[in-house]
């Protein structure tokens, strides 16, 4: 009874390798297709993988940031003192009342 297990298992097993072979050329890369073949991470993957962990943490600082800067631009608009536009105001609406004053 053991042997015909066996054959069993052997053929299951040979239709398993014999699909995964015709897979190749669209989903090559597919994770399913990966695991058949019992692959370990290569050096390349592990290298992929740090690069994108890396990318990941950047652009998480770059957003933070980006809140930080909104949340001081809200803040400055809530108390009215936003340095870059005081010059602009100083040159509109207070420059020409000390020159109409002087003249």
């Amino acid at each position: 009874m053991g042997s015909s297990n066996d054959k069993i298992e052997k053929e299951e097993t040979e239709q398993d390798i014999s699909q995964s072979s015709t897979i190749d050329s669209e989903n090559y890369l597919s994770s399913s297709h990966i695991d058949d073949l019992n692959l370990k991470e290569s050096p390349q993957e592990e290298i992929l993988k740090f690069i994108v962990s890396g990318y990941a943490q950047m652009n998480k600082r770059i957003q933070d940031t980006k809140k930080s800067i909104k949340k001081e631009q809200r803040k400055a608009r809530k108390n009215k003192t936003v340095p870059s536009q005081q010059p602009e105001r100083f040159k509109r609406k207070v420059m020409p009342r000390l020159i109409a004053a002087i003249n």
